[in-house]
């Protein structure tokens, strides 16, 4: 082959095999986003991990990544299911129902929310200063409980028509993030694509030198 085709085709490939055999090691910060922190640290060993830090909120995850083609795909261990657990429920005299939140940092109440399902209606309330909600008795089948800034609920089946107290807590893993084969599109300067913990996108992720 002439030295001139051997040079073009070189030059050609030359981006395609310095992106592919460039290792994505490194650390990654979310780019563009006002009073936002957060970004990716992937290790050698693929494992990474992942922080979010948005005024006093801070999350974290972690688990391994892997590349494939011209993206990095993510995963973590399986969110359990719950991100609440039910203390107590019983029966009280009283016309109305109580949900209480305990043993949980009183700043966080204003940011719990209960979802209320019943045959007809789903009706939304938000725990007070004391971390309760009480509102008229009425057959529930369904209680939702969320906090504002993670992406899931945790529900509750209710049986038992007679129980109208309720007793909540938080998990450890509140406000661990989990990825499940999450990716993000490697380019020269970083990686680009969506954010775990924010809507719409894509975002753009640049690496640390």
């Amino acid at each position: 082959m002439p030295i001139v085709c051997l040079a073009a085709c070189y030059v050609f490939w030359l981006p395609f095999v310095s992106l592919a055999q460039s290792p994505p090691e490194g650390v990654y910060l979310l780019q563009g986003v006002m009073e936002t922190g957060s970004g990716f640290k992937l290790n050698p060993d693929n494992s990474f991990e992942f922080f979010y830090s948005y005024g006093a909120l801070d999350r974290e995850g972690s688990g391994t990544w892997k590349a494939v083609g011209d993206s990095v795909i993510f995963n973590s261990r399986t969110w359990p299911g719950l991100d609440f657990k039910l203390l107590e429920q019983s029966a009280i005299s009283s016309p109305d129902i109580t949900l209480k939140l305990t043993d949980i940092n009183p700043v966080m109440f204003s940011f719990m929310y209960c979802f209320v399902h019943t045959k007809d209606t789903t009706l939304q309330f938000k725990f007070d200063s004391r971390g309760i909600i009480k509102f008229p008795r009425r057959k529930i089948e369904k209680l939702e409980l969320a906090f504002e800034f993670v992406e899931r609920v945790s529900s509750f089946r209710i049986t038992d028509s007679s129980l109208n107290n309720y007793s909540f807590t938080v998990e450890p893993w509140l406000a661990e993030v989990f990825f499940k084969d999450f990716a993000l599109k490697l380019t020269e300067d970083g990686f680009e694509g969506k954010h775990p913990a924010l809507k719409d996108g894509p975002y753009v992720y640049s690496r640390q030198q």
